[in-house]
């Protein structure tokens, strides 16, 4: 009997399409496919055709574990050592006894204990080894933390809830800071902290603030202010404006630019900085016209009165 004949493949099919073929065969007649579903509208209805199909996915194996040991016997430049020789084809008995071998080998105890204490011994080398590998890496004494804040977390002076997973140790660390605080000092040193009965750390956190997308930061020292810019139109700068804004507490202000408002120097909103010590800058800027029919514009309203004319100094624009 030709293993290739069974499967249904040419001879000489590479061994990717063999196994591919088998395992396409095997699992459409497996056995265990329809042990529980025989003669209930089941494919197989009678007893001979569930006989007829185990002896088929029997055939198969046996072609599938013959071309594989052929195959592996051709590279080593060995017999196949079940009583076959290097042809590939196998006779009834033949096909008999290497099925027999296969149900001997995984039906005997031995294997599966054997198989049991492989996989426990893996299994503990692996833990173990990580667990020792931990155990004798040292602990760094100082560690040290970047924390990212936004204004608004200084703003309201919001307390960070950090979970802490440091060099050396397993459990993580938790800390609470509050971001007025953090700011104030740009670092939060914290010595001599207790791990363990072993282990005392010391932890440094160094501030990092997040670029705002309307409001600004300038430090200066211990400085709180906050400054805020604004782009003003000709005509708006003439007319003045008001500016409604989502400020870091998350409340709405309102802000009010006059006319002809001072655009040299900022208008300052004194204890509207962050958490209220500092103050509010408000810059204000003017666009100029980007063609030159904007600028027709500014003065067709200038001389029908709707705008007054405008008196600013060249450097100021």
């Amino acid at each position: 009997m030709d293993p290739y004949q069974i499967l249904g493949l040419p001879k000489n099919t590479e061994f990717n399409e063999v196994r591919a073929r088998y395992f396409y065969l095997a699992k459409k007649h497996h056995p265990d496919k329809f042990a529980h579903s025989y003669g209930q509208g089941a494919a197989i209805k009678t007893l001979e055709e569930k006989k007829k199909n185990e002896e088929y996915f029997k055939s198969i194996t046996v072609a599938y574990h013959q071309i594989d040991k052929n195959r592996n016997n051709q590279y080593f430049g060995v017999g196949s050592g079940v009583g076959v020789g290097n042809d590939e084809s196998f006779s009834e008995t033949d096909l008999a006894n290497i099925w027999k071998q296969v149900e001997n080998f995984f039906n005997a105890p031995e294997v599966w204990e054997c198989m049991k204490e492989i996989l426990d011994k893996v299994s503990k080398a692996k833990f173990d080894g990580k667990k020792d590998v931990e155990s004798s890496r040292p602990v760094p004494r100082k560690h040290s933390i970047k924390l990212k804040l936004s204004l608004e977390d200084i703003h309201t002076s919001k307390t960070r809830k950090l979970r802490l997973f440091l060099t050396g140790i397993k459990t993580p660390i938790y800390l609470n800071i509050n971001s007025s605080d953090i700011f104030e000092s740009n670092i939060v040193e914290i010595n001599n902290y207790k791990v363990n009965e072993k282990i005392e750390i010391d932890i440094s956190i160094h501030l990092s603030i997040e670029k705002h997308k309307i409001y600004r930061l300038m430090r200066f020292g211990d400085s709180w202010d906050i400054f805020y810019d604004i782009s003003l139109t000709w005509e708006e700068y003439i007319k003045g404006k008001k500016i409604r804004a989502i400020y870091l507490d998350g409340k709405r202000k309102e802000f009010t630019i006059a006319p002809y408002q001072d655009i040299e120097l900022p208008i300052v909103i004194e204890n509207e900085g962050l958490s209220g010590k500092g103050s509010l800058y408000i810059i204000v800027k003017i666009i100029n016209p980007r063609n030159f029919s904007e600028v027709k514009e500014i003065l067709a309203k200038i001389n029908a009165g709707v705008m007054e004319p405008c008196l600013l100094r060249a450097k100021s624009i």
